[in-house]
């Protein structure tokens, strides 16, 4: 009886005690958060004419989820609004208003979108790392290698001084594939100019050609020393830096500057061609902007204005 009781409790009453509670316990974004996302569970239930927690049922869940894919165009906005979801039924079952979720599985998190840097961003970490140092001079050529490349962070830690001698070679990607790759002739200045400058101020020495090519002040350089070298030249200029986001500019600059997908997806290494069908999107979302800035009607319209104006 006391269940029943539970299960007739309006839905409204329901999800102002969980907020209360999310209060309690959660920073004020996450709750602001929370809030927005059960208010669209809310206004899908009224829409079905659904009001108490007895009438919803795992056939309503999924429905109200399928909804959501609809509703969102970016996935990872349906799938955060799905965690409020899935914190307010966990909820429910910890408190006794529900014996047993009404859904185990939900869809995973989706894979984020690239974050290409555009070309305004690109000039200005460029910019930063203009110096005679020699970590400056380093930061600069990892920075170039891994626009011209675009290989991944491990990838980028594996080259050895025989890569600069050949102008390229094999390094080993995700499930230990091998992964080719060329050095371009602004990689090569770049790395050239660190290499000489490493040997003049910090003794460091190139000539054994299994050695590693990149050097921190304390040895090769490492995953994390990467990752916060990086880290500070973005913040230096306020843009977020990290070695993934210089690949998917590499994959972008290139796909916008006329190359085929087969050759952009060589290069990044991918073995599945849909893997690259994320930077295509971005390139042609682009490429929309600039036919609407172009439009011939505008362009009539435009040259029109003038006429009428000129005519005054």
């Amino acid at each position: 009886m006391k269940r029943e009781r539970l299960a007739r409790l309006p839905l409204v009453r329901l999800i102002d005690e969980f907020l209360t509670y999310q209060e309690l316990y959660r920073r004020p974004k996450t709750v602001e958060h929370t809030r927005y996302g059960l208010s669209i569970f809310l206004k899908f239930c009224q829409t079905a004419g659904v009001a108490q927690l007895r009438e919803i049922d795992a056939v309503h869940v999924q429905r109200y989820l399928l909804y959501l894919k609809q509703k969102y165009a970016n996935p990872s906005t349906a799938w955060s609004i799905t965690c409020d979801f899935r914190a307010f039924q966990s909820w429910l079952v910890e408190n006794g208003y529900l014996t047993k979720p009404w859904l185990e599985r939900f869809p995973p998190r989706p894979k984020p979108l690239p974050r290409p840097l555009g070309p305004e961003d690109v000039k200005r970490i460029l910019d930063a790392t203009e110096g005679k140092d020699w970590l400056t001079a380093r930061n600069r050529a990892i920075i170039i290698t891994l626009l011209e490349t675009g290989l991944r962070r491990g990838e980028l830690l594996q080259m050895k001084v025989c890569h600069v001698r050949n102008r390229g070679g094999f390094v080993y990607q995700k499930g230990e594939r091998p992964h080719s790759f060329i050095l371009s002739r602004q990689a090569l200045l770049a790395i050239k100019r660190y290499q000489n400058l490493a040997m003049e101020q910090a003794g460091v020495t190139f000539e054994d050609d299994e050695s590693p090519l990149w050097y921190g002040a304390r040895g090769p350089l490492t995953a994390s020393g990467l990752q916060i070298a990086l880290r500070k030249i973005g913040k230096s200029i306020g843009v977020r830096l990290w070695a993934h986001r210089l690949r998917a500019t590499c994959a972008t600059a290139r796909l916008e500057s006329g190359a085929s997908t087969e050759l952009v997806r060589s290069l990044l290494g991918h073995v599945d061609p849909e893997s690259i069908r994320s930077y295509v999107a971005i390139v042609n979302e682009r490429l929309r902007d600039q036919i609407e800035a172009t439009s011939p009607l505008k362009w009539v319209e435009n040259q029109s204005g003038k006429r009428k104006r000129g005519n005054r």
